[in-house]
């Protein structure tokens, strides 16, 4: 018998306040929450890579006026942060393709870069966007 346990995440105030963020929905900062309420978000924004998405999201937010402006800024400086780091990534990148495109090997990309370019309004709202997992085929596949 397996005895194994899944650990299951407990959910937090921080969480949901990001989780209203994402979905979209009106999100206004708590009245109580202290400095290490704002801590913990931010940890937990960066932990989990999306502080950049949450910035986004909050710009078109009318209750973002509410929030601390000690957040918004962290929020901002890591969506440019990011941002810049993805300008970085996206250069490897197309080096990369040209380069099999040049060996004339046909590159399929998979999750991080493709599914930064086809789901998001700009690519570097996913964190890692530019981690590449790519398929090649073997040249007797070819046509």
């Amino acid at each position: 018998m397996n005895t194994s346990r899944i650990a299951v995440p407990q959910a937090t105030p921080e969480g949901d306040l990001q989780a209203r963020v994402l979905r979209g929905e009106l999100a206004h900062w708590p009245a109580d929450a202290g400095r290490e309420f704002e801590d913990r978000f931010l940890e937990s924004c960066a932990a989990e890579g999306i502080a950049p998405l949450v910035h986004h999201r909050l710009r078109s937010s009318p209750a973002a006026r509410g929030w601390p402006a000690s957040v918004n800024t962290a929020l901002a400086r890591a969506a440019r942060m990011q941002a810049a780091h993805d300008v970085l990534q996206e250069g490897e990148l197309s080096a990369v393709l040209a380069a099999f495109a040049d060996a004339d090997i046909d590159t399929l990309l998979l999750k991080g870069a493709a599914l930064a370019h086809s789901h998001y309004p700009e690519p570097s709202l996913r964190s890692n966007s530019y981690s590449v997992s790519s398929a090649t085929l073997p040249r007797e596949c070819r046509k």
